[in-house]
């Protein structure tokens, strides 16, 4: 289905986070998520809630089990879980959606953090990859086989087109290769899979919107420095081929009823502020919250920050929610800057979105 006029509005929105680069199951949430004081017999107004990892382990398993707490990666998988009403005549149910947005660095890390979070495999019918790059993709080797053996192969991994095989860094003048390298649509076939390519954005399953290329409106975000490809094709052979603005990079953004848009970016290499408007502007409605990677970590970015900040204080987002590339620079300005709307995003964390 690629009618974005057809995306459902959602009743609710639960994000899981499986894989993440920080670890803290125990920090209360911040201002913006913490709980109202004397309105437990009342609606909800928050626009999200925070169930931390102990807690969760605690209802969960009746004990703290050092052995089932998540254990932190560099990169980044989000489990997103759609609920919407479906109305017919006088008689109305709750649907439920389950899509998987990457799937982190590691194999062997996803799965283990998958179990540990008793991740429904059966109930994800999509899984989306948001770019090309091996902390965000390798994990999808032990993802996609997982969930193919829970729905006997009936789920459907969706792709950009990039040919990309190996990607690198260049530091101090020399070019260092990320491995190993990202799988193929092939490889995912073969897992049982069934592959959609798609160039331009769409919407999957009914309530979630994946991007196309992102338009890049700020002057600030301008790419990761440094940044190269390896296609391994007949046009290029192994040379390697500069690409700061990684246009493969692809969001994800989900409608929730009476509030706005909830944006999920892996990594923002458009830069988190494009990344913004460019959902606000698709879906055509304001910017509730941005979940994911904001990618202002590293020397090259570090200088970002405070124009990142100042452009989002302008976009009055309700909620952002930073982990993985963010870096702990940005997350302490973050947090002095805009800490009525600022949380960090923890490996194990539960977030759930509520409508109005």
């Amino acid at each position: 289905m690629s009618n974005i006029q057809e995306l459902k509005e959602l009743t609710s929105l639960t994000v899981i986070n499986i894989v993440d680069n920080e670890i803290d199951g125990m920090s209360s949430p911040c201002s913006c998520m913490a709980p109202i004081p004397n309105s437990s017999s009342k609606q909800d107004t928050r626009v999200a809630t925070y169930t931390q990892e102990f807690v969760t382990r605690l209802n969960e398993d009746k004990s703290l089990d050092m052995n089932n707490i998540c254990n932190g990666a560099h990169g980044l998988s989000l489990l997103l879980i759609a609920e919407y009403k479906d109305s017919h005549g006088s008689s109305e149910k709750i649907v439920k959606k389950y899509l998987l947005f990457d799937g982190g660095p590691n194999p062997s890390v996803w799965r283990d953090n998958a179990e540990k979070c008793k991740i429904p495999y059966k109930e994800i019918s999509h899984v989306v990859l948001s770019h090309y790059h091996i902390d965000h993709s390798n994990g999808l080797r032990s993802a996609v086989p997982e969930i193919c053996k829970a729905r006997e192969n009936d789920v459907t991994v969706d792709l950009h087109p990039a040919k990309v095989a190996t990607r690198g860094l260049k530091v101090r003048g020399k070019i260092y290769p990320m491995k190993p390298d990202n799988p193929l649509p092939s490889e995912f076939q073969s897992m049982g899979a069934n592959v959609d390519i798609h160039q331009n954005a769409h919407v999957v399953n009914e309530c979630f919107y994946v991007s196309g290329e992102i338009k890049r409106q700020t002057s600030f975000e301008t790419g990761l420095p440094g940044h190269f490809n390896q296609f391994h094709d007949a046009k290029y052979g192994k040379q390697w081929v500069p690409d700061e603005d990684i246009k493969d990079e692809r969001y994800v953004a989900c409608k929730l009823k009476g509030r706005g848009v909830v944006v999920f970016s892996a990594c923002s290499h458009a830069g988190i502020v494009n990344v913004c408007l460019d959902a606000s502007q698709n879906l055509n409605c304001d910017l509730t919250a941005a979940v994911g990677g904001f990618h202002l970590a590293g020397s090259g970015v570090e200088n970002r920050i405070d124009e990142t900040i100042a452009a989002l204080k302008k976009i009055k987002p309700d909620l952002l929610l930073a982990g993985h590339c963010t870096g702990w620079k940005a997350k302490a300005a973050l947090a002095k800057e805009l800490p009525y709307i600022f949380n960090p995003l923890v490996v194990g964390g539960k977030y759930r979105f509520n409508s109005l």
